[in-house]
Order: C-alpha cells, then structure tokens, then sequence
C-alpha cells in the first residue's frame, strides 16, 4: 500500500505541536503500516527531523512559494538489517533468511 500525506508545515502552528505531529507520523507509520510506502510533503525541513526515520527518496519542489520535499519512507517490521535479510536481490533471488530460533 502507499500512504500519502501532506501535514502542516508548521505556518500556522506552534513549534512544538508540529514536532510532536511528526513524530507521531513517524511511529504511526512503524507501528501500523509495515510494507507500505509512506510519503510526506513539507516545506519545513526541522520537522522532518523528528519523523524519526531514514527517507530511501526526497524529490524537491514547489507548492506554490514554498520550497518542499516530498520524501519516501519504506515501511518494514523489524530492524532494516532483518528486512534485508529477508528480502530478495534486485535478480528477484533470495539473499538470506532470517532463522527461526530469532523468531
């Protein structure tokens, strides 16, 4: 699935109302959207921050005046270490797998 959302960029808000909008975004995608890919459009690069996860894309532009990022998220269960492990080569073949003892 993909997720696509365009929260306040903080214009009209209190800073730190924003920053804590973020990081819930951030644990919301964790917690609720494993396999999705979740995107982000800001102009407020601070609040991107407190996310608190790594972007695997940021594409910049414009909405109206404003100078923005629209930014990726890949959303796995477990450490990304585990995910890559149990993922697959770019050739579709199976590069690891994770044992059944570490569950």
């Amino acid at each position: 699935g993909v997720v696509v959302i365009n929260p306040p960029y903080g214009e009209r808000m209190d800073k730190d109302n924003i920053d804590e909008l973020y990081k819930m975004m951030g644990d919301t995608f964790k917690k609720n959207f494993a396999g999705y890919d979740c995107w982000i459009l800001s102009s407020n690069m601070e609040a991107f921050k407190h996310v608190g996860l790594r972007p695997s894309r940021k594409i910049q532009l414009y909405n109206g005046p404003l100078e923005c990022r629209f930014m990726k998220f890949e959303m796995y269960q477990g450490t990304k270490k585990i995910h890559k492990l149990e993922g697959r080569s770019e050739s579709g073949e199976r590069v690891g797998k994770r044992s059944e003892e570490n569950g």
